[in-house]
């Protein structure tokens, strides 16, 4: 069967710059949303293990969302969630 995933998001995080941003995750433990006009993207917590660091998970987030890698605007908008899978049987 295939895993099963439950998140819970937190509001929309209140950032006023990127180092801001970046300073709230939690490496390992968040998953992040972004969101800017018609551009978002989102990274499960397991990312962390390929991307270790807070600059480069957020720097290949923007890659995803097609957004350049320096993009920072005061519109966007970041949301911070944990997963926990399970696997039924």
């Amino acid at each position: 069967m295939a895993p099963v995933i439950h998140s819970r998001y937190t509001p929309n995080l209140a950032i006023s710059n990127r180092a801001d941003l970046l300073s709230q995750l939690r490496p390992g433990i968040d998953g992040l949303l972004i969101e800017e006009d018609s551009h978002h993207a989102t990274f499960l917590p397991a990312v962390w293990q390929s991307l270790p660091t807070p600059e480069a998970f957020f720097k290949a987030l923007l890659r995803k969302a097609n957004l350049s890698e320096d993009h920072w605007s005061e519109t966007l908008r970041a949301f911070r969630y944990t997963c926990t899978c399970c696997r039924e049987t």
